[in-house]
């Protein structure tokens, strides 16, 4: 990934180089009897077998460590160049998400064009059946349109009203027939069913009709109105008292019959029996006729019209009073409020979008900052271990040297010894590596480019922050101009359906 360092080099941070075990090579080569043996054969016409295994210990410690070395700092050369060329591209790449950005735009809103020019055809035909609805029906004002909560508060309260009446129905008319709680349950149900569903459907369904401008629809209307409130609202609900007021006279008539054939003491423990529905039903349905009206029989007959009136009123009242005119005018406010909410939704698409952009540019600038410290760790670790490569092969030098020097010294003390000439190279002092092989700079010349000093160091991780810093700045004011035309194109999108 950009910004990431070469997973398949294995960058270190020290050179392994190769120090000359002095000690150990005297021992193996035996120094001093090779002398001693070069002597008494009198060998130093030419250079000795001895001169030049001192010789090529040299040449293999300097091709380890030049071998060691030009893989260390090839890596390290390797990772700077990645480095520099990912801040000097930086531009480039931020670019490329901007690419990426401005295309999954122009996606979006191909998208949202289509879909909103679908949703615009739907709300220019319910426009239009709206239109004619009122020019048909003459309604000048726009619809009283009731929402998802109205109808859901609407739907609880006749849900509450019809469980009120069921248990209260269920109580007091249970207390007074035979059938007890369970067929008082049956009648409760039953009110219920028609003093509130039924009046709210017929609230909802008809009653509204009496605004309609079709005569025969409001006449209509007007009729099943007129014969609903006397005889469903008013007088089933007065039947209800009634039963419940003759069902409690019934059974205290006939406690009374029962104690005046009894003794007072017997009298006494005798309790009301309910009595059978059936025997006070049919003088139920005349409540005008009923006599001595207690305070149960009222509150069951004003509990009932109450609910019925206001289950009709509410039904009446919501979404409008005049009929369908609700339902047209609302699927007209959907399909209006359908284009501001595809709208929306594309202004927030394109602010994830904005949103997103920064955050490859963000993560995209993390990777960079982290290359910039890697390469001033890289850099110093090329001057470190160039010093180290220097001063390694300076010492090897000095331990090649030391063993030369011991061999010749045996050597010049046992020549002297027998009288024999000392060779002249043994004055002569040797160099085994040459100003050029001590120098990493120049042995290391093609993994050098990133070889410096403090300094030089410092301008140069300056100069890629700056490099990285101006494309970041140059890409956070492309992203705020894109952010600005997708908030501008979004608008005039929204202008161009929203009408």
């Amino acid at each position: 990934m950009f910004g990431k360092k070469d997973e398949d080099i294995k960058v270190l941070d020290k050179c392994e180089w190769f120090k000359i075990p002095l000690v150990v090579f005297e021992k193996k080569i035996d120094i001093v009897e090779k002398a001693k043996q070069d002597a008494a054969n009198n060998d130093f016409i030419g250079s000795t077998v001895t001169e030049g295994e001192i010789r090529q210990l040299a040449e293999d410690y300097k091709n380890k460590n030049q071998e060691a070395g030009q893989d260390f700092f090839f890596d390290l050369e390797n990772q700077c160049q990645i480095i520099d060329a990912n801040i000097e591209k930086s531009r480039d790449t931020f670019s490329n998400i901007l690419k990426r950005a401005r295309s999954d735009f122009g996606t979006i809103k191909s998208n949202f064009k289509s879909i909103l020019k679908n949703l615009l055809d739907q709300k220019i035909q319910n426009k239009q059946i709206l239109d004619t609805f009122k020019l048909n029906h003459h309604r000048n004002q726009f619809a009283k349109i009731a929402s998802t909560q109205s109808f859901i508060f609407m739907f609880v309260m006749f849900i509450v009203l019809a469980s009120v009446e069921i248990i209260t129905n269920r109580i007091l008319i249970g207390g007074v027939v035979t059938g007890g709680v369970n067929e008082g349950l049956i009648v409760s149900v039953i009110i219920a069913v028609v003093n509130v569903i039924l009046t709210a459907l017929i609230g909802y369904f008809v009653v509204k009709h009496i605004h309609n401008t079709e005569l025969m629809r409001r006449n209509l209307a007007k009729i099943v109105l007129a014969v609903w409130v006397p005889v469903v609202i008013i007088y089933m609900n007065w039947c209800v008292g009634a039963l419940r007021v003759l069902g409690q006279q019934a059974t205290q008539k006939a406690l009374s019959v029962r104690r005046s054939s009894v003794s007072t003491e017997q009298a006494d423990k005798l309790q009301p029996e309910p009595v059978n529905i059936n025997e006070v039903l049919r003088e139920s349905l005349q409540p005008w006729d009923v006599d001595k009206w207690d305070l149960t029989g009222v509150l069951l007959v004003l509990i009932g019209i109450s609910f019925a009136v206001a289950s009709l009123v509410k039904a009446y009242l919501i979404d409008d009073t005049y009929p369908n005119y609700g339902k047209l005018s609302r699927a007209y406010v959907k399909a209006k409020n359908a284009i501001k909410d595809k709208c929306d939704e594309m202004r927030n698409e394109s602010a994830e979008l904005r949103l997103d952009c920064l955050a490859q540019k963000n993560e995209l600038k993390a990777a960079l900052d982290e290359n910039i410290k890697d390469f001033w760790e890289y850099t110093n670790n090329i001057q470190k271990e160039g010093d180290s490569y220097e001063k390694i092969m300076k010492a090897n030098h000095e331990k090649v040297f030391h063993i030369l020097k011991e061999y010749r010294s045996v050597a010049r003390e046992h020549l002297n010894a027998k009288n024999r000439e000392i060779p002249d190279r043994f004055a002569e002092e040797i160099n085994f590596y040459s100003d050029d092989d001590l120098n990493c700079e120049k042995i290391f010349a093609v993994s050098m480019h990133y070889h410096y000093d403090d300094l030089p160091r410092k301008e140069k991780t300056g100069l890629l922050t700056k490099k990285l810093m101006d494309s970041n700045t140059y890409v956070e004011e492309e992203i705020n101009e894109l952010a600005q035309k997708m908030n501008n194109d979004t608008t005039e999108i929204q202008k161009e359906y929203d009408i």
